[in-house]
């Protein structure tokens, strides 16, 4: 594993500038950092914070089968990745990193559509060797806003209880107190959006439309590739954090409180 620089995710959430009921209610003994941290230490696990791309690059290349890593969250076309732009969440099992999850702090000049399908998005130098044809109808109306753009989830112990929950729940709520954005956004398959998406990931809406010629690493030809594109508001976030079960992974995002009024 590469000689990445991580801290615990503890010690880099900086709360100093929220109001006191705030800080406690993010990290106060009882808030919602400690506890989602808490039901990874009883599994064995640390919660790290970097700023390395590397992290995510060698983490799925562990998986198997190998996926296709999106070129937002590869090193080799993100040259000028920063701290100021750049967060990773890490999960560790002694000096074993076993998950992560990445988010990137983009700007805009144009539609989301066009950013897509221009390539500027996803590569700080786009090639033009890649075709992407981007539909989807929410990709037209977010336009010159800065987005953070979430790629890279990864969890390689299959037995882990709430590794995905915990990684981005807790990334997204770094990226929510540290960066100022007006919609997150991620491209995953179908598959995974249907999975993992909403209630896992906490994203408001996902929506189909996005057709990618990509060249295969290993084969070199090039093949057509169906993704769907997720998105959620910073408002949408925003009350997902202040509902009083954001940090019980056993409690899917989103998911509307039992009425306290039988039917």
């Amino acid at each position: 594993m590469t000689n990445a620089r991580m801290i615990l995710y503890g010690d880099r959430l900086d709360v100093s500038r929220l109001p006191e009921k705030a800080r406690d209610r993010i990290a106060g003994p009882a808030g919602i950092m400690p506890t989602i941290i808490n039901q990874m230490t009883d599994q064995g696990v640390d919660v790290y914070a970097t700023h390395d791309l590397n992290v995510i690059r060698e983490v799925q290349a562990k998986r198997n089968p190998r996926p296709r890593l999106f070129e937002i969250g590869d090193p080799a076309h993100q040259p000028t990745a920063n701290p100021r732009d750049t967060s990773i969440v890490v999960l560790k099992r002694g000096d074993e990193v076993i998950g992560c999850v990445g988010c990137r702090l983009k700007w805009l000049e144009g539609s989301l559509k066009e950013a897509l399908e221009f390539g500027s998005l996803i590569m700080e130098r786009p090639t033009g060797e890649q075709i992407m044809v981007c539909n989807a109808p929410i990709a037209r109306s977010i336009d010159s806003v800065p987005v953070a753009v979430t790629t890279g989830l990864c969890v390689l112990e299959p037995d882990l209880q709430g590794g995905f929950k915990t990684l981005i729940r807790l990334l997204h709520l770094w990226v929510l107190m540290e960066w100022q954005w007006t919609y997150l956004v991620a491209m995953c398959t179908p598959e995974f959006a249907r999975q993992y998406c909403l209630d896992v990931e906490g994203y408001e809406a996902t929506g189909t439309g996005i057709l990618w010629n990509r060249s295969d690493p290993e084969t070199g030809l090039k093949t057509w590739s169906h993704y769907q594109l997720v998105h959620a508001s910073r408002p949408w976030w925003r009350q997902l954090v202040a509902d009083d079960r954001f940090a019980d992974l056993s409690i899917p995002l989103g998911k509307p409180e039992e009425p306290k009024v039988p039917a």
